[in-house]
């Protein structure tokens, strides 16, 4: 997969109240949100407006939407998770699908 992810104290708190998860099961999905999730890059409009909106406020740090999460990290450690807003999921999804498109067709 990629490089190990380390967690903050912070993040792996966020990790188990927002997600659900205990600090093995997050550090594997967290690795998986920072090589294969969606950066603001890969967004636009509104919800790409909130990815950089985070990045401003925040300077050091990189969002990744993974699921219906997003994933902030700075460097290789996961700062915090947050849940994504309900009105960015169906823009997330459509970006989702944009960037791994299926090959069911």
């Amino acid at each position: 997969m990629s490089k190990e992810v380390h967690l903050s104290e912070h993040g792996e708190a966020r990790g188990k109240e927002r997600v659900g998860l205990n600090a093995k099961a997050l550090r594997r999905t967290a690795a998986k949100a920072r090589a294969e999730g969606l950066r603001p890059t890969d967004t636009n409009g509104r919800l790409r407006r909130y990815l950089d909106k985070i990045s401003i406020e925040h300077p050091g740090r990189h969002p990744r939407i993974h699921g219906e999460h997003i994933f902030i990290f700075a460097a290789s450690t996961l700062i915090t998770v947050l849940n994504l807003p309900h009105e960015f999921r169906n823009a997330a999804a459509k970006a989702r699908r944009k960037k791994f498109p299926s090959t069911d067709e």
